[in-house]
Parts: C-alpha cells; structure tokens; sequence
C-alpha cells in the first residue's frame, strides 16, 4: 500500500495549495471505509483508492541526478523550559486528580 499526494490546482479562494490523498496498491483484506474521513481531517479535498499501482507523474523523481538532500538544524531554543513546563503541568494535574479522589474516597 502506498500513499502519495496529487497537488489539485488552486482556486482564488484557496488559503493554502488543496490536494487529494492517492493509496494505491491496497490489499482486499485493508478495510477502506475511514479513509475518506482521515483525509478531510488532514485537509485533502479527497481521497483516491485504488488496488493496482498508480504512479503520478509529478511525483516521479527518478530523473533527478543524484537525488534531493535536505538537512535541517533545528532551531530549540526554549526546548528544554517548554518540555519541562509541560512535564510540570502534567504532574499537577496528577496531583489534582489524587487530591479529588482522596477527597471523594474521604467523604464516601
């Protein structure tokens, strides 16, 4: 099974480029009923389901000499305060949480 995007062309309206999902190669046995609701959850404006292999041309890059390489330098600057202020939130809620079932046991 495959998954490959198919860029649709824009409207003026379009605040962003609208797409349809492609799955090709899909095995009988796949249950292909919440695709169609996967898609629009992602954005796509639909979703093409097919069992044989469909190759869309735009998505061919084998005639690129040498590939494409990408490196990315993440930038976390207020990674580790973010992580951390998340970690703590969490933990408060836990301790809220055994604070009310204490509480409830308690009373019962």
């Amino acid at each position: 099974m495959r998954l490959q995007i198919l860029e649709l062309p824009e409207a003026a309206t379009d605040t962003r480029r609208p797409f349809a999902l492609v799955i090709d190669e899909i095995p009988q046995s796949v249950p292909t009923a919440h695709l169609a609701e996967v898609a629009a959850e992602i954005g796509a404006a639909g979703v093409l389901l097919f069992d044989e292999r469909v190759d869309i041309p735009s998505n061919d890059h084998t005639g690129w000499a040498g590939g494409v390489s990408v490196r990315v330098e993440p930038d976390l600057t207020g990674f580790r305060a973010q992580v951390q202020a998340e970690v703590d939130a969490a933990a408060q809620q836990v301790a809220d949480a055994r604070a009310g079932l204490a509480a409830n046991l308690d009373e019962s």
